[in-house]
């Protein structure tokens, strides 16, 4: 084990010898005290705000360089390892890049250039052209993401399909990207050590609230924030190589490269194909009861009725989306045999699925249920997405399973469909929600809004951990999860989270806003009858980050890792001590 740092600094725009000696001493201090791997925010060297390349060029060396050279010498004497935020100059080109150094004992290591850049820096920077590095060390393998790029899935995936230990995030962040680090982490089963400023400059307020994460999602430690008086200050979280294997990296293994190929497309800025206006929704979502000896196709159709008939008949003439969990017109089947999972999708298709067609013309609403499905001499996880003309507008088999449900056969396509009143809807198991790659891909198909539909075996996940005063879901922290809240900020898609009942009676039914930090926009939880519900209005084209903004700013180029058959760097776990390695 050993110790991490983030240093969450304040340099001063173009006063690069003072901010090298304040980093210098910062470094220091936090070597005495113990850290071996220390990060520090992007662009420490010299401030963020700068106009033009001629502004900034002044400021900047190369890398390696004389900064680099200085920085060495404090590793060397400290034996510790250095992440540095710093804008580049390639003596090649001429070309600057937003880049951060790794540095240690044995001099520089690597470096990093910003893949993802933000309007502040895209006005003397230009796109890194380096991929995602991994760098070996003595302390684990090490990775380098700087701001924006933790927008982007890609930008943590490739990294840790390469073997990444420990993800260093330097920025300069107002909330966005560091609220979405946790989500990463967990996905990832990595370590995230995050180093942020809180001050201001030039007018843009940085958040502060540096922080330290665990592979399981786990806040090691924060700094105070913005909020707080806009301290600098030096952070510390323990990193047990021990957890370098752990479970959430495990399931990189069940990845299926063969269908992500669509986040290889880069369809804007235009496509026609997408949804044209906004449009406003009622959103619901509702959870699975318990009901002893299991239930029957009659108890369970009844017990939807009976729900959708309490949130009143859709007579307002706003379009409305229902979504049920995952086996919702059976419940379990754990316990089937497969001959009598081949009985029960064939009975649910027969006669019960004309019967949740007619409930959801009566209610007027589209209605997403699931069942097992037979078909092809194969048996699916299935969900059927029903418009509110009681029209099945398509089906969808999961595509990613459970451990152990190998009973069911894997799907072989991703389902985006344009549902009448409502725009396009994907649909998600809760197990595929776990691989970005899929969550992705449904944001490129341009998905309004996707539904989630967690089963009986729904895994445990931390809320949402960053400080809680950056947004307005406080009261809801047993119900949200970090990863799912991460879902619909990244690919800007409501997302529908419709679960089961927990044996202490909790859900996490939920429908998750795109934005609970800039906007403000809180998330609904299920309330005392299991009933999520929210009134949305699609697209958001008119605020500063939508789905448009993200598809187009996508950098393509850099994704090819995330779809080649290559081999994971990641080592095996014994199954008898994935329960001894979470947190």
């Amino acid at each position: 084990m050993f110790f991490a740092a983030a240093i969450q600094f304040h340099p001063q725009l173009e006063k690069v010898e003072n901010n090298l000696q304040r980093l210098e001493e910062a470094v220091v201090q936090a070597a005495s005290s113990g850290a071996k791997f220390i990060v520090t925010p992007e662009l420490a060297v010299s401030g963020y705000m700068y106009d033009t390349r001629s502004c900034i060029l002044p400021h900047t060396d190369t890398i390696p360089g004389t900064v680099t050279d200085r920085f060495h010498s404090v590793c060397l004497q400290w034996n510790v390892y250095i992440v540095l935020g710093m804008p580049e100059y390639d003596s090649e080109t001429g070309l600057l890049y937003n880049s951060a150094a790794l540095i240690g004992p044995e001099g520089f290591i690597g470096k990093y250039r910003k893949t993802h850049l933000w309007e502040a820096e895209a006005h003397w920077a230009t796109p890194g052209n380096l991929g995602f590095p991994v760098y070996q060390t003595e302390l684990g393998r090490i990775a380098i993401n700087i701001c924006m790029d933790a927008v982007y899935m890609e930008s943590s995936r490739i990294p840790a399909l390469n073997g990444a230990d420990i993800l260093a995030f330097p920025t300069n962040s107002s909330a966005q990207t560091i609220s979405m680090l946790q989500g990463w982490a967990t996905l990832n089963g990595m370590y995230i050590v995050s180093a942020n400023r809180a001050d201001e400059e030039k007018g843009f307020q940085m958040a502060g609230a540096s922080a330290i994460w665990s592979p399981y999602g786990e806040k090691l430690v924060e700094a105070k924030t913005m909020i707080d008086g806009g301290y600098e200050e030096i952070i510390y979280g323990v990193i047990d190589p021990k957890h370098y294997v752990n479970p959430n990296r495990q399931r990189l293994l069940k990845r299926r490269p063969e269908l992500y190929r669509d986040i290889m497309l880069h369809i804007g800025p235009w496509n026609s194909r997408k949804t044209a206006k906004p449009s406003e929704i009622n959103l619901k979502s509702y959870t699975m009861p318990r009901i002893e000896g299991g239930g029957t196709f009659k108890q369970f159709y009844d017990h939807w009725e009976e729900k959708l008939n309490r949130q009143e008949k859709n007579s307002e003439r706003i379009p409305a989306l229902s979504v049920l969990p995952a086996l919702s017109a059976t419940g379990s089947v754990s316990n089937l045999k497969y001959e009598e999972l081949i009985f029960v999708g064939q009975a649910f298709v027969a006669e019960w699925l004309p019967k949740y067609q007619l409930l959801a013309e009566r209610m007027n609403t589209a209605l997403i249920v699931s069942a097992p499905e037979y078909v092809e001499s194969k048996v699916y996880l299935s969900a059927w997405i029903i418009n509110a003309e009681g029209k099945i507008d398509a089906v969808h088999r999961s595509t990613h399973l459970h451990e152990g449900d190998g009973h069911w056969a894997e799907g072989s396509d991703l389902t985006v469909v344009s549902v009448p009143g409502i725009g396009r809807v994907a649909v998600l198991f809760e197990e595929e929600g776990y691989f970005p790659e899929v969550t992705t891909a449904c944001g490129v198909k341009r998905a309004d809004i996707i539904a989630l539909l967690a089963g009986e075996d729904s895994d445990e996940e931390y809320a949402p951990l960053i400080d809680e005063r950056f947004h307005l879901n406080k009261e809801s922290g047993s119900t949200l999860k970090a990863v799912w809240e991460n879902l619909a900020m990244t690919v800007q898609a409501y997302t529908v989270l419709a679960g089961w009942q927990k044996e202490n009676g909790k859900s996490i039914t939920a429908v998750y806003s795109v934005d609970p930090y800039y906007e403000k926009e809180i998330s609904a939880v299920a309330d005392e009858e299991g009933v999520a519900s929210k009134r949305v209005i699609t697209l958001r084209n008119d605020l500063w980050y939508n789905q448009q903004n993200w598809i187009v700013s996508r950098r393509v180029e850099q994704y090819y890792p995330l779809v080649m058959k290559n081999d994971i760097q990641t080592s095996m776990l014994p199954a008898h001590e994935e329960s001894d390695m979470m947190a």
